[in-house]
């Protein structure tokens, strides 16, 4: 499944994560993050997913099972944890005929919104993308190059981005071309010796 990368602006949007599980913990935090108004449904209400998300701004835990007609307004985005091929097809089709962007989770065939394996630090947020073909290796990507990335990038995008703001609009190419000099980055990649073998296992 090919995707185009790009970046949803969720601030002050409802979303839905369904499911009780570390997948749905995880989603519902990174849109919290993003400043959804998120609503996770068919999760414990006294269960260790909802403790977890109870002090997270934004997020609130339903008892009533999940409707694309649960009042409050229509739906920007809908999460579906892994495990029932049935529900994540009927919910697609459903979210496709509203206009509303459908993920479930490990299941690319039933899905409108492509999960990427992201990093974030200082300004700079990273995404990958294998249309759901290779997440293991996105992540182990997402993590090498966060690590290598994290501690220098972060505080220096910060700087970037504060120089910028304080430059006339006229004059901020130049001034930051001129405050990029002598950045650079290299990477350096380990591939298993199966594959340096032969490319087969």
């Amino acid at each position: 499944m090919k995707t185009f990368l790009a970046g949803l602006v969720l601030e002050g949007r409802r979303c839905a994560v369904i499911g009780d599980d570390a997948e749905v913990l995880a989603k519902a935090s990174k849109l919290a993050l993003a400043g959804a108004r998120v609503e996770v449904y068919e999760c414990a209400p006294a269960g260790p997913v909802a403790q977890a998300l109870g002090g997270l701004a934004g997020v609130s835990v339903q008892r009533a099972p999940f409707s694309l007609d649960a009042p409050g307004g229509p739906f920007r985005v809908v999460m579906l944890a892994p495990g029932d091929p049935a529900r994540a097809a009927a919910l697609f089709a459903d979210c496709e005929a509203r206009g509303v962007l459908f993920c479930a989770i490990d299941q690319p065939e039933s899905c409108s919104l492509s999960n990427l394996a992201t990093a974030e630090f200082g300004v700079i947020s990273m995404g990958f993308a294998s249309g759901g073909q290779s997440p293991g290796l996105l992540r182990r990507l997402r993590d090498g190059l966060a690590a290598g990335l994290a501690e220098p990038v972060g505080a220096f995008s910060l700087a970037m981005a504060k120089l910028r703001a304080e430059t006339p609009r006229g004059s901020r190419r130049e001034v930051l071309d001129a405050a990029l000099r002598g950045f650079e980055v290299r990477v350096t990649v380990t591939l298993p010796s199966w594959f340096r073998a032969g490319g087969s296992r």
